[in-house]
């Protein structure tokens, strides 16, 4: 699947909501590296993400379903402390506002 598939997966396309999650889970660093952005061919068929930018992606999924309850489990172990941060602080910042 191509990146920006990976994330809205079954749901509605929304390209302003989208973007906005793409920033919350720090997934916008990554897509700049990315030959085709976010249609990038990403997993077994294209490029390997690594475990980090897996959790992201995941993370971004999870956050574009626009839930009101997210379980957490191990969402940040491979990632740095610094984007683990940097996620939370903006999700949390996206639900009280």
């Amino acid at each position: 699947k191509i990146f920006k598939e990976n994330i809205v997966f079954t749901n509605k396309l929304n390209d302003e909501y989208y973007e906005r999650v793409l920033e919350s889970c720090a997934l916008v660093p990554d897509l700049t590296q990315l030959p085709d952005r976010d249609l990038t061919e990403i997993g077994e068929k294209g490029i390997n993400l690594s475990g980090g930018q897996k959790q992201r992606v995941s993370m971004a999924r999870a956050v574009y379903a626009d839930r009101d309850i997210y379980l957490l489990d191990d969402s940040f172990t491979l990632s740095t402390h610094m984007w683990a941060n940097i996620c939370l602080r903006k999700l949390l910042e996206e639900k009280v506002y």
